[in-house]
């Protein structure tokens, strides 16, 4: 009998916390909807809820959403009908409120692209423009940095998931013409705790991260008609940043 969850599954999970839950979800409910229950399937779905949870708390992800009532997880038993409904049960209680969360990213993001696509269409007002080889350098450097964070095993899994997540941020409200440069110092700062913390040994990564710091620099140069300069001191100024970060938890 084919396994609930399967190699290619697990290692697929996503990286953001709030969207590997929900798609668990949707697998255990299909598990229950599509196979003959017994002992083994319950055991399988107890055993990965717990590793699950032990690796990416509930908890943590209800309190960094700010939602109300963790859920707890279901106890195993031998009862294969109060096993599926306690299992049930469990996910009706987590479905709601992740559910609604991933809603209210859905909706703030289509909000996000729609206003910077307004802004763009608008011909006065200060914006930062990308040359068209800089603009597309950026999307070639930010699926590099997803890959190689993706698949560094030098970066802990938490740093791992809050970098994806700022990657996947930027790239979502990447536009060759900006308002502002946000999501680029969101990124980059932390990307600074990671480069503190690791140093040389994810040297591709801090690579990629000084070469779009690079592009961004310029492209304020040019926008704020200031003359093109270098920018090796303030690279020196974010790695040393980086280096108070990792060792105070500050830059003061």
């Amino acid at each position: 009998m084919q396994d609930v969850f399967e190699v290619k599954f697990i290692q697929n999970l996503p990286d953001d916390d709030l969207d590997a839950w929900l798609l668990v979800e949707t697998t255990i409910r299909e598990a229950f909807a599509g196979k003959r229950l017994d002992d083994r399937i319950l055991i399988q779905i107890s055993a990965f809820l717990s590793a699950l949870n032990e690796l990416r708390p509930l908890t943590k992800l209800f309190a960094d959403y700010n939602l109300p009532g963790v859920p707890a997880l279901p106890p195993l038993t031998t009862n294969t009908k109060d096993g599926q409904q306690s299992i049930l049960s469990f996910l009706d209680k987590a479905h709601g409120p992740l559910a609604r969360m991933k809603h209210k990213l859905n909706v703030r993001q289509q909000y996000l692209n729609t206003r910077e696509k307004y802004l763009q269409s608008m011909p006065a007002g200060f914006s930062y423009e990308f040359s068209d080889s800089d603009y597309d350098r950026i999307q070639e450097l930010i699926n590099e940095l997803r890959d190689i964070t993706s698949k560094s095993s030098q970066i802990e899994p938490s740093h791992k998931r809050r970098l994806l997540r700022k990657i996947e941020s930027l790239q979502q409200e990447l536009h060759k013409r900006m308002s502002n440069l946000d999501r680029f110092w969101g990124l980059l700062g932390d990307a600074g705790v990671v480069l503190g913390k690791f140093g040389g040994d994810i040297k591709p990564l801090t690579d990629r991260l000084g070469e779009m710091f690079v592009i961004v620099i310029r492209t304020m140069q040019l926008a704020h008609g200031l003359p093109v300069g270098p920018t090796r001191p303030l690279l020196a100024a974010l790695n040393k940043a980086s280096d108070a970060i990792a060792t105070n938890g500050d830059v003061s």
